[in-house]
């Protein structure tokens, strides 16, 4: 009796127990943390070794005495356990479940006082024999696990501080992003990576005719006009390479079908610990207004063009910097020359200009144009052009200063 006490006593030890459910509970933390950091479901699952461990000895527990030979085996002193026994030394681990075990395993021996105490001794025997080294084993596994799984767990605690951070000033950044998204007269859109919309402001409306409903979930392609879409699928590919900010102009059809032209600022938004492209914010304006006053300044500037490229007088002229900008097709035509960015000292040798008698050369001061360009009035300044090539010209130079509306020199 005093054996089994012993024994009994040993086997639930109160140093195994607290590192068995030490143990536990970090298995249970770590599954906890794995699917909080995965975002996955919860399983349920439970330690497969441990569950099947319990199931086979809590059923061999509702069999009767004579049967329980046949499921745990106990080798008499000087033998080694039989092939396929069970070893309880391996269960030492499980305190709970030991406790349980010998509750139930004792009252079958106390009929017969020589097989208890038989049993007592071989229990003890077979602990001394095989059993401490694997106690000693079992408790050297338990600290190794349970330090690899507290440095697993800090890790995964860690990961998840640094996603829930993110994840929240991402929330507070979309917080303040719609309430000026929701009063701004420009149209702020988010899509995915793929141009599909997720979000658009009330904007849209005034501005495309549609309703919010209407284009969240579409693809932003459906509206482009198609002579833009290769360009912008160009730009589109840099902002999901580039994290620059990209700007892009172009013509998106409105619901009553007629064709406006937008500018679009987007930029990429990044998941912070992949790198990867979440998310395009894009602010979008209506510039058909400048696009057509464009358009028109445009036309009026080819058609003054083509005015002085038509008329007979030799028309020239420098910028506000002083090198020669413009000649027209008369000018080309008394030079031989097209006009050529060189320093105003070349302008006399290089396009033959000579004073009223064909012979002696410009000097700078005295060059029409230049002196126009410091702001002097010229009128009717007879020079002479004799280019290497052609026939010698004599003309009238006239000329002023252009000046802008606010009077700064064009």
């Amino acid at each position: 009796m005093d054996h089994l006490r012993k024994f009994a006593s040993f086997l639930v030890t109160k140093h195994l127990d607290e590192l068995t459910s030490e143990y536990k509970r970090l298995l249970r933390e770590n599954d906890f943390l794995l699917r909080q950091y995965t975002q996955e479901p919860a399983t349920g699952a439970e330690d497969s070794n441990l569950k099947q461990a319990l199931q086979h000895l809590l059923s061999t527990m509702t069999q009767p005495a004579s049967s329980m030979a046949n499921a745990v085996v106990l080798p008499m002193p000087g033998q080694k356990p039989p092939a396929g026994a069970v070893r309880l030394g391996e269960l030492v681990a499980y305190g709970s479940l030991c406790r349980q075990l010998l509750l139930q395993f004792l009252p079958l021996f106390t009929s017969d006082v020589g097989v208890y105490h038989a049993t007592a001794i071989a229990l003890e025997e077979f602990f001394r024999q095989y059993q401490w080294k694997h106690l000693q084993d079992t408790d050297e596994d338990l600290r190794e696990r349970n330090e690899e799984l507290q440095a697993v767990n800090k890790e995964l605690r860690e990961q998840i501080e640094l996603r829930m951070a993110a994840e929240e000033h991402l929330r507070e950044s979309e917080r303040r992003f719609r309430l000026l998204a929701d009063h701004a007269s420009d149209m702020i859109s988010t899509h995915t990576p793929e141009g599909i919309f997720t979000y658009v402001s009330p904007s849209c409306q005034s501005l495309l005719g549609y309703r919010e409903t209407e284009l969240v979930g579409r693809q932003v392609y459906e509206l482009f006009h198609p002579e833009d879409i290769a360009h912008i699928q160009e730009r589109h590919a840099n902002s999901l390479e580039v994290p620059d900010v990209q700007h892009v102009t172009y013509r998106i059809r409105t619901k009553s079908g007629e064709y406006r032209w937008f500018e679009s600022i987007g930029r990429s938004i990044r998941d912070p610990l992949t790198g990867q492209v979440v998310e395009l914010q894009l602010t979008s304006r209506d510039i058909t207004p400048r696009k057509q006053a464009e358009e028109a300044l445009y036309r009026e500037q080819q058609y003054l063009q083509s005015i002085l490229e038509h008329i007979s007088d030799g028309i020239v002229a420098c910028d506000a910097a002083g090198n020669l900008s413009f000649f027209n097709a008369a000018t080309r035509r008394f030079h031989g020359l097209p006009e050529r960015p060189i320093a105003p000292e070349q302008w006399a040798e290089y396009y033959s200009l000579y004073q009223s008698d064909g012979v002696t050369l410009l000097q700078k001061e005295n060059i029409p144009l230049l002196k126009a360009y410091r702001g002097e009035t010229v009128r009717n300044i007879e020079m002479v052009i004799a280019p290497v090539q052609g026939k010698k010209i004599t003309l009238l130079a006239s000329g002023n200063q252009i000046l802008s509306q606010s009077g700064q020199l064009l």
